[in-house]
């Protein structure tokens, strides 16, 4: 085991192991995208090496120090296999000595040597399952979405609050579960702009997808509900709504930024049909990197500063009036590059219609009026919102875990839901939000001006000029 993986420690916390070391979890940066992970022979070894990693990818950015001891990959093998045995017995109904018994019979000589010896394994696992016993946990894994019994630990807060909102029941295959904190409901009228957030990767077994919802509240962006979803459909979101308005009936926003699905906006705009539901321009962004990868072009961009700028050009469409997209699309588009045509024909078909013979254009999924940012910008209100950004990665970093069971991942919600309680509690005394960053404050003051001064004769100049004020870097 040379190369580089996640293992779980037998007090169940992450690890992460690296040519023959294992390194326990520290901590974050400031810009939660790099975790720190130290040498877990630091106290024994008196070892300092450490290693930081990236959050999106997983992959090693920087070695520190030397490690004041040798690899060895078996000790690193034998950690992964001593964490799927302590998982397996924990969710099998067999008896610990017999789960055990089997494993080591499948284990290489060479492992054996390096694994604790078979009684030891015994207690640790049974001290687990009495412990998990204790506080209602499940033992087994559940086979499918419908048979599913929530125990009461994930049903209630410690404080005796409400954590599971709702459950659409037993026998549904298409099963929907909503957590959160009840008492949220109390000041639900006041949750007048909402960011919801359906792009989270997550490796948890039977709910593939998870929704996540969150409140502003004098600055703060608070998460208040986490839906598990068998899938996207339509349907689906539209069921998860309904719950949502039966249980805060008082529940009307007036904003809703989501991301480019429309399925999710058509579901919303049903439910709360006053509401304005508009695109993030920060999702926008990240969907033209995905069809670039698509295309095969992300090297092209990183590479060709040209290409790069008309990618930009193309972006800032966003901030062009409404009534002038379709002139400003069709002048760049002629002095587009060649390269660069696939992503415009993708653009064209899906935020700004293809021309129809009348003159005019068909209607796409996207129109304008949902992704673009002239009116926000023109009234001086800020291009991206950090506490969300910083939020986004935060809640990736808890979901990208993989999961082998359903509550292991409800563990990771609660974790979140305890860190919005911690956001709610900053709010209700009277605390301020971190401040903006110069770089983003300063970015926003210059496309500011810049939006003033749009001449609808020129749109190709105004489009050059936007690209040159952002940068999007992948």
């Amino acid at each position: 085991m040379s190369g580089k993986s996640r293992v779980m420690s037998l007090r169940d916390r992450e690890k992460f192991a690296h040519n023959g070391h294992l390194y326990t979890f520290e901590r974050l940066d400031c810009t939660e995208k790099t975790k720190f992970w130290r040498c877990d022979k630091r106290i024994a070894q008196h070892c300092k090496a450490r290693l930081h990693t990236s959050v999106e990818t997983n992959e090693v950015v920087k070695e520190v120090n030397v490690h004041s001891h040798a690899p060895d990959d078996g000790r690193v093998e034998a950690a992964a296999i001593c964490t799927s045995i302590m998982r397996q017995a924990q969710e099998a109904e067999a008896r610990p000595e017999v789960i055990v018994k089997e494993a080591f019979q499948s284990l290489p000589f060479a492992a054996r040597k390096k694994m604790p010896n078979k009684r030891a394994m015994w207690i640790r696992i049974s001290r687990a399952i009495r412990k998990r016993t204790a506080t209602g946990l499940p033992r087994a894994k559940p086979i499918t979405r419908a048979t599913i019994v929530v125990p009461k630990s994930y049903r209630t807060h410690k404080d005796g609050d409400g954590f599971l909102l709702y459950d659409s029941g037993l026998g549904d295959d298409d099963r929907i579960l909503i957590f959160g904190r009840l008492s949220y409901g109390a000041w639900s009228i006041y949750m007048r702009n909402l960011v919801a957030n359906a792009t989270f990767d997550i490796k948890c077994p039977l709910f593939p997808h998870v929704f996540v919802l969150m409140a502003e509240r004098g600055g703060f962006f608070i998460p208040v509900l986490f839906g598990l979803l068998p899938n996207k459909q339509e349907s689906t979101y539209r069921h998860m709504f309904s719950a949502l308005k039966q249980m805060w009936p008082e529940l009307a926003p007036e904003s809703i930024v989501v991301d480019f699905d429309r399925a999710t906006m058509n579901a919303l705009t049903a439910a709360f049909p006053r509401a304005r539901v508009v695109g993030c321009f920060a999702n926008l962004v990240r969907r033209m990197k995905m069809k670039l990868v698509e295309k095969d072009l992300l090297d092209k961009y990183n590479s060709d500063t040209e290409f790069a700028q008309s990618a930009r050009m193309m972006m800032s469409l966003a901030f062009v009036p409404l009534d002038a997209v379709g002139r400003a699309f069709d002048e760049f588009s002629s002095e587009s590059p060649k390269a660069l045509r696939p992503i415009l024909d993708w653009f064209e078909e899906e935020y700004i219609g293809f021309p129809n013979r009348f003159g005019g254009r068909r209607i796409p999924p996207f129109p304008p009026r949902l992704w673009s940012v002239y009116e926000k910008m023109s009234m001086g209100e800020d291009l991206t919102n950090d506490l969300v950004n910083a939020a986004n990665r935060r809640m990736s970093f808890e979901f990208d875990a993989t999961h082998s069971t359903t509550w292991q991942f409800v563990d990771s919600i609660r974790t979140l839901q305890e860190w919005g309680d911690q956001l709610y509690e900053d709010f209700a005394c009277g605390k301020k939000p971190p401040k903006r960053r110069l770089h983003f404050v300063e970015l926003d003051k210059r496309i500011h001006q810049a939006v003033l001064l749009f001449d609808s004769s020129r749109p190709v100049e105004f489009l050059r000029s936007m690209a040159d004020n952002f940068a999007i870097e992948f």
